[in-house]
């Protein structure tokens, strides 16, 4: 396992929505120091935070010259933010990185950090889960937050203080924020190097050793109250320093002034982190060099994949056609038979156009190999819909996209022409049964979590799937078994073929397919 080296980080206090001033800030003195990272305390972003501002900022028209993390405040976030983030991710700009109400990462230079944002609302905090919606727009933690948070880490830096900071402090007592209990458990689970909060004014407690079994000797927490940026009483509101990792060479003796931990309690059970909510490391597959990852990727690679031609236990006998940047092949348990299709079209037909190279998702393409593959899988939907068409059918073609999904592909399912006329009406129905509405529309450029459908009758519906959504992965075949009546056939294990008639099938497809194949 890599050690990461020392690295300089600077901490400056809440800018209260003055986003592209901090960030003027930042990039001066990184000239100078050659920060690592930096982090933003309290709220960067406002709910007022102007969308000019933010769109200055997606459409790079100010660079962020290093990475920057930020959490959720008690100011709330702008919608362009929250929008942008239900889409894209957690980078709402190159080198800017919102951490939400709870996130946990290890940077490019492999420390780890932990943050909580929001406020803390009693009532909130233990509320029932079942009973809690989580969003993008919460302002308030919850106790699995905190539970999720409960590790060790190097930097911890949260929106609330934790209660009795000043305890067993020799300095004088000062009129600080009183704090709460879930926060200073937390500072006891985490055990941090430092620990960081927006403060009214600067301060700077003695620091404490950590009481815990397996904690090395000699470790040792720093807190920081750290004013808000550019203050008019003149209050410090930046701290820069270097950041150490905890290994013999640079564990060094208990400093003099240390005080044994204010955090003498630790009510919160420790619990892993869970995958929807730790950023993972630089090493993982599913991170990007910043350390914090842009899109949730899949954690199957292609040697695991099933419909990666790499595999070497992929299904040969299935692929129809092949092209440069895609390929199609039928599915195991196809919806459609012979007897529910028109009669011209006298064998399942239901095919998969699948992009070769292995992504979760089309957004998550290289920007070099984006746009030939989307051209080869509408040309590849195309040369079906154009086949289904001359033997008296139409077709329906949907898509799932999510950022931690395993290998995106496209569903093509034939229906008889004198159905097509119904599929919308059942595809808006199937919605409003599953508690929500399409949007009549095609994705954006580099769009990421999402539903889509192809309708024959010309309309394209999308339905953006919200970052922890639990969305039906049946949906589309179910809404299309619905249109045909043939919703026993749902569950495509239910649909299994032998490999002989899968073989005839495919014989059969390559046969009619023929005509319309460019590969």
């Amino acid at each position: 396992m890599k050690v990461p080296k020392p690295s300089k980080v600077l901490v400056i206090g809440s800018a209260e929505g003055r986003v592209i001033e901090a960030l003027e800030y930042i990039a001066d003195l990184h000239k100078t120091h050659n920060f690592k990272f930096v982090i933003c305390l309290g709220n960067l972003f406002t709910r007022k935070t102007p969308t000019a501002v933010v769109s200055k900022l997606k459409n790079e028209k100010f660079l962020v010259p290093l990475p920057v993390y930020f959490g959720v405040g008690s100011a709330g976030m702008p919608e362009a933010v929250t929008s942008h983030m239900a889409m894209y991710g957690p980078e709402i700009c190159p080198n800017l990185f919102c951490m939400g109400i709870c996130g946990f990462m290890k940077t490019y230079s492999r420390f780890t950090i932990a943050q909580l944002g929001g406020t803390y609302d009693e009532v909130k905090f233990n509320e029932p889960m079942n009973k809690r919606e989580k969003s993008l727009t919460e302002r308030s933690f919850h106790l699995t937050d905190v539970q999720t948070l409960s590790k060790r880490c190097d930097i911890l830096f949260s929106n609330s203080w934790p209660e009795n900071v000043q305890n067993k402090s020799s300095l004088p007592r000062r009129n600080l924020p009183s704090g709460n209990a879930p926060v200073a458990a937390l500072a006891a689970n985490c055990m941090p190097q430092y620990f960081f909060v927006p403060s009214p004014v600067y301060y700077e407690r003695e620091p404490y050793r950590n009481s815990a079994v397996n904690v090395p000797s000699g470790t040792v927490s720093r807190f920081f109250g750290i004013a808000p940026f550019k203050n008019p009483t003149g209050e410090k509101f930046a701290y820069a320093f270097t950041l150490n990792p905890l290994t013999g060479e640079y564990v060094g003796d208990v400093p003099p002034n240390c005080t044994d931990s204010p955090f003498v309690l630790r009510p919160i059970p420790l619990k892993r982190a869970s995958s929807e909510q730790v950023i993972p490391p630089p090493d993982s597959p599913i991170s990007t060099e910043s350390g914090f990852t842009r899109f949730k990727k899949s954690k199957v690679g292609p040697d695991a994949c099933f419909f990666c031609l790499s595999n070497p236990s992929i299904s040969l006998h299935l692929i129809v056609a092949i092209g440069n940047e895609a390929y199609m092949a039928l599915p195991k348990g196809p919806l459609t038979t012979k007897d529910t299709n028109a009669p011209e079209l006298p064998f399942p037909a239901h095919v998969l156009i699948i992009p070769i190279a292995h992504a979760s998702a089309l957004s998550l393409l290289s920007d070099s190999s984006y746009k030939s593959t989307v051209d080869e899988l509408h040309r590849f939907r195309e040369a079906v819909t154009q086949m289904y068409n001359a033997h008296n059918s139409d077709a329906i073609v949907y898509e799932i996209s999510r950022a931690n999904g395993v290998h995106v592909h496209w569903q093509v399912i034939p229906i008889p022409k004198a159905l097509s006329p119904t599929a919308l009406e059942y595809f808006t129905n199937q919605a409003k049964e599953s508690g929500f509405a399409f949007e009549e529309r095609d994705i954006r450029s580099h769009e990421l979590n999402y539903f889509r459908v192809f309708l024959p009758t010309g309309e394209i519906l999308v339905h953006t799937l919200s970052l922890r959504e639990r969305f039906d992965l049946q949906f589309g075949r179910r809404a299309t078994a619905k249109i045909i009546g043939i919703e026993d056939r749902v569950d495509w294990r239910h649909c299994s073929q032998t490999e002989e008639a899968e073989k005839k099938d495919v014989e059969d497809f390559k046969s009619y397919f023929k005509p319309y194949d460019f590969t």
